[in-house]
Order: structure tokens, then sequence, then C-alpha cells
């Protein structure tokens, strides 16, 4: 629901994906400017049909839908997908394949599982799935894997060949470090997330006409800091480890950063980004 609001700037039920509460597909902002003739890219270290992507490029009434994801994401042709391989293993109803051969066969994508095979990209539509992604704390980075910031580079450097793009990237371990409440999970995963905000940001700060948002969907374990007596450690305190209602940071880089500023609800981003990009969708 929460990604729903960002991409769309409607409300929803939690567990819906691009709908109203009501099953109404509401439009996203990566599908406006798609329409536009933007070039769009999706990046996660979950898992690609996870909600996070699925809410800005798909529509069904329950995230567990992971085939129907897949097959609405690929149908979309975004032009740049890496994440986990979960729900592209599934069967194209009508082709009776893997929905990854599918777009490999059918809609033009360039399909690769491995980081050394990054040089056999095509300049249009590619995916990146690894069969494996480190979603929970036991997890480890197999080398076929690349860190968040090399995908983010990979996928400005063929997007941007094309002009304008949208390109969502997520770091989905800031979330499981607060869920199972370890504060080194998180901060590691923090630290791969700082990293590819660096990568949008040298990019923007050579390319003078890009906005880099960077903020979160919620808020999870409630974290608070207690700062120790002098010369003793900070002690970490957990509230839950469930999501909370805790407001979250927004940062803004770029042109029309400052329609970015003050509290705000997670619907009016999308709406703000609209306005400066004069989308009538979401002004």
């Amino acid at each position: 629901a929460g990604a729903t609001a960002l991409a769309t700037g409607k409300k929803t039920r939690n567990g819906m994906v691009g709908m109203t509460p009501d099953s109404v597909v509401a439009p996203t902002i990566l599908e406006a400017l798609q329409k536009r003739g933007w070039s769009t890219g999706l990046i996660t270290t979950s898992a690609i049909t996870d909600a996070t992507p699925a809410s800005f490029a798909t529509h069904v009434p329950d995230r567990g839908m992971q085939h129907e994801i897949a097959i609405q994401m690929a149908a979309k042709k975004i032009n740049f997908l890496a994440g986990g391989r979960a729900g592209f293993e599934g069967i194209y109803p009508t082709q009776k394949m893997a929905i990854d051969k599918y777009a490999q066969k059918n809609l033009g994508y360039t399909v690769i599982k491995d980081r050394q095979d990054f040089g056999e990209l095509n300049d249009s539509l590619n995916m990146v799935l690894f069969d494996n992604v480190p979603d929970d704390v036991t997890s480890e980075r197999t080398e076929a894997m690349a860190d968040l910031s090399e995908l983010t580079q990979l996928a400005i450097d063929k997007l941007s060949q094309k002009g304008p793009f949208f390109l969502l990237v997520e770091q989905e371990g800031t979330d499981t470090g607060g869920h199972v409440n370890d504060a080194d999970y998180l901060t590691e995963s923090l630290k791969e997330l700082d990293d590819a905000v660096a990568v949008a940001l040298k990019f923007a700060a050579q390319n003078q006409q890009t906005i880099v948002l960077v903020t979160a969907d919620h808020e999870t374990g409630g974290l608070t800091f207690n700062e120790g007596a002098r010369g003793k450690a900070v002690q970490l305190n957990w509230a839950t480890t469930r999501h909370t209602g805790q407001p979250v940071p927004l940062y803004a880089y770029g042109p029309y950063a400052h329609y970015f500023s003050g509290k705000m609800d997670n619907t009016d981003v999308p709406k703000r980004l609209g306005r400066a990009l004069d989308l009538k969708e979401f002004r």
C-alpha cells in the first residue's frame, strides 16, 4: 500500500498493488513517463516481482500474485529490470514456457543471471534476474550477484543513452533488518543503499537535468537510540518487529528539489513529481 501511494498518488488496502481499494487500476508515475517516451527501469535487492517494484509497473489485487506480476511486468516492456528471479520462473499461460524465456523469445529482452554476463546486455530491453537474492539475514551474496551501486550504474548507463528516464532503486534489506531487529544487517543494507545513491547523485551533478529522490514507503522496527554515558556505547532499542507509523525522511536533489520540502503525505510525492514534470495525470 505504501509503494502504491508513492507510485500512483492513491491510497489503497494493504497488500494491493497499483489499484485503489475498489480494485480500479491506478496509473503509475512510471507508466505516465513511459507514455511520454521515457525509458524506465526497476532495481531491487529482493525479487523483482516484490511489492515495491510491482507497485510502479503492475496492477493486481494481491501482492502474492507473483506470476501475474511477472507477466504484466514483462508485457510493459520496462527497459531495465534487475532483481531476484522469483515470479519469472512461472509458466507463461499461452506459451507454456518460463516468463523470462517468453520475454526473451517474444518481446526482445536479453536475460542474464550472472554479473559476468553484463557485456551481453543490449541497449533496449534487459533483465538481470539472479537465482537467489540475500532476502534474509542468513543469506550471503554470491559472486554471480552485483551490488546495488553496480546495478544502479549499469542501469543509468543503459537508460540515459536514449534521453530522459525513470529509475526506481530499492534496498530491501533495510526493511528486513528492521523486521528481525538486526542492527548490523540494517546498517550494512543502508550503506549499500547510500553507495547506490552516490552513483545517482554523481550522474545528476554531471547531467544537471535529473531529480534524485530518496525515501521509504514505511519505517520498520521502531528503532531508537539512547546515548550512553561518556565512554559507553549507544544503546539501540527496538519497539516491534513490524512496520510502524513513524514518519520517514525524504531527500531531494536536482531541479525542482524545492517541491519536496516540508511535511507531506506519501501520496503527495508522485503529485509533486508530476507537477515538476508537467504530467497532467498527476497535477
